[in-house]
């Protein structure tokens, strides 16, 4: 029987991943999936929910545990959605971002920055207790920062640990729309970070459809990428890349709305606990539909999968196209990068290097350091900044966990 646990399994929108299991995985006669989170009282809701919902499979349980342990122990893979600090953490993010007059984002950027400092310890004891209680288990990261999140993980959990990010099939299907043809029928390289990522080499058939691409960028652009840099990068970066240049990717005031989704969902729930909670429409998730369930399912051994995962290496993350099926992760190989997308990949490692040296050893020293490379970051405000992260660490943990 597979054997699922959610970290993080108490915010309502694992009713999304509850809903998208079932309707992927049909065929499946047994299912074990434990839920755990931070308010136990959110992770009933949410389990006696699920419950309902697979009442049509019989082989099929899910519940809350009672503590972390038993959630992870014995466990095939492990699911880690934990949003550590909450969405009160990322509304402050947003705060801070503005205060600075850079763009909010929780992986990218001075923000980007200030969620990793804050998911730090908590990463790193959530690795502990894996290790000690189900070393052997596949985990498939879903927190933000991504690549943060995965290259900690991985220190200790090995190559086991797989992190998942749905852009880059974003990017594919804004491929395709361009081109006018179906995703599915498109082949392509890929080379990058978590949200810094491109793809390249774009075919059906060994047909270049970058005439094509361009040709459309030329009559209607993409607000994160027009002809002209289409041209001069040979490549389709991620939406994201327009925070890299400097501008916001989501509203500001995201994590207040997405809050009050949460919680009149889990209103919603305790009022009639089986029936799908009309907040959650206001928010997609197609994460689950398109990435974390395809993929979970082929780790486990049951479907394929072919996307661009996040594999932990020797001193950071970097994202691959890969195949994966019957619990096998298979990277392709790269052909050439265009040179316009290895000068970005290029700074973005440098960049990365300098992040995770931030995370894992962190000072004023280490902080400036990693701001100063960030392509984001205004370089007279680099020095400012750091300082400001550097006594907002302390003040949280003490210098003596830096």
């Amino acid at each position: 029987m597979p054997d699922i646990a959610v970290i993080g399994g108490g915010t309502p929108f694992t009713i999304n991943l509850i809903h998208e299991m079932a309707r992927q995985w049909a065929g499946l006669e047994q299912l074990d999936v434990r839920l755990t989170g931070r308010r136990s009282h959110n992770t009933e809701l949410v389990a006696r929910y699920a419950a309902a919902a697979w009442s049509d499979c019989p082989g099929w349980q899910v519940r809350a545990s009672a503590s972390f342990e038993d959630a992870v122990a014995g466990a095939d893979l492990i699911i880690h959605q934990a949003r550590f600090g909450g969405l009160q953490g990322r509304a402050s993010d947003e705060e801070f971002g503005a205060q600075w007059g850079v763009p909010a984002d929780e992986s990218l950027g001075p923000t980007g920055l200030r969620a990793a400092l804050r998911l730090r310890r908590s990463t790193l004891d959530l690795t502990d207790r894996i290790a000690a209680h189900n070393p052997s288990a596949w985990i498939v990261p879903m927190t933000n920062p991504l690549s943060v999140t995965t290259q900690i993980l991985a220190r200790r959990l090995g190559d086991r640990v797989i992190g998942i990010c749905d852009l880059p099939i974003h990017a594919l299907e804004s491929i395709a729309t361009l081109a006018a043809v179906p995703a599915r029928n498109i082949s392509y390289a890929y080379t990058g970070l978590n949200h810094r990522g491109f793809l390249y080499g774009i075919n059906i058939g060994g047909m270049s459809l970058h005439g094509k691409m361009a040709q459309a960028l030329r009559a209607k652009p993409l607000d994160w990428v027009d002809a002209q840099e289409f041209a001069d990068l040979d490549a389709m970066p991620m939406a994201y890349h327009k925070v890299v240049k400097g501008n916001s990717f989501r509203e500001s005031g995201r994590a207040r709305h997405l809050a009050d989704i949460s919680d009149r969902a889990l209103q919603q729930l305790a009022a009639a606990p089986q029936v799908f909670p009309s907040a959650l429409r206001e928010r997609e998730t197609p994460w689950y539909e398109k990435a974390v369930v395809p993929l979970t399912g082929a780790l486990l051994g049951f479907g394929d999968f072919k996307g661009v995962l996040n594999l932990p290496g020797e001193e950071i993350s970097r994202e691959r196209l890969c195949v994966v099926a019957k619990g096998r992760v298979v990277p392709y190989q790269n052909p050439p990068v265009p040179p316009g997308v290895a000068a970005w990949t290029s700074r973005f490692g440098d960049h990365e290097h300098a992040v995770m040296h931030a995370v894992l050893t962190p000072s004023p020293e280490s902080l400036k350091a990693c701001l100063e490379q960030d392509p984001i970051c205004p370089g007279n405000a680099a020095e400012a900044i750091a300082k400001t992260l550097w006594d907002e660490f302390t003040a949280e943990n003490g210098e003596q966990d830096a």
